[in-house]
């Protein structure tokens, strides 16, 4: 009786070491939550005159982490590239655990550390007269952000705009995750130019 008692406590305790070893391997994905409101503004009505705004655009974009790729103001349009070696400044695709890999944070964050993804950022200056003393500014981005294929693993990329989001089917998801992944903006590229030309 005492044997049986014993390889039924063995067999317990190599069961529940099996369990866990399962749990340690098990991640967990959250997506995004959206964003509203003034949160998510893309656009502003300054209390400047056209050529001051115009200006001022170009003067902040010339000295920060914008290239200008073109401009004309006759059109008032401006164009602006950005990337960043911390994508999270700019989009945010959820927050994601990978026991096997050893994470808990930013699922943007995972992508550039473990599978070297990168951000590119166009975006779109309008400037438009609403009145001698007031000027409309609208900015637009387009978000690429991709990992390279590697070793047994697909290249994943998301395109998206100011407004908008993207969810993706991934290849090979952390064990116990959904399998999509979304990314979104955070605003930080069209905010820098909201705050800037209000100055």
């Amino acid at each position: 009786m005492l044997k049986l008692d014993s390889a039924k406590a063995a067999f317990a305790t190599i069961g529940a070491a099996l369990v866990l070893s399962g749990c340690a391997s098990v991640g967990s994905y959250t997506p995004p939550s959206s964003l509203t409101g003034d949160d998510a503004k893309n656009e502003v009505v300054v209390d400047k005159p056209f050529d001051a705004t115009w200006a001022s655009l170009i003067d902040y974009a010339s000295s920060t982490f914008f290239a200008i790729d073109n401009f004309e103001k006759a059109s008032g349009l401006i164009t602006l590239s950005f990337g960043s070696s911390d994508p999270g400044r700019f989009i945010d695709c959820g927050q994601i655990v990978s026991q096997s890999g050893n994470f808990n944070g930013p699922y943007t964050t995972y992508m550039a550390t473990q599978l070297r993804a990168t951000l590119t950022g166009k975006m779109n200056l309008v400037v438009r007269q609403v009145d001698p003393n007031r000027t409309l500014v609208r900015a637009n981005a387009r978000y690429i952000f991709v990992a390279p294929p590697q070793a047994q693993v697909s290249g994943e990329s998301w395109t998206f705009e100011s407004g908008g989001q993207a969810t993706v089917t991934v290849a090979n998801p952390v064990s116990g995750t959904i399998p999509t992944r979304t990314c979104r903006p955070t605003y930080a590229a069209e905010k820098a130019i909201l705050d800037a030309v209000k100055k």
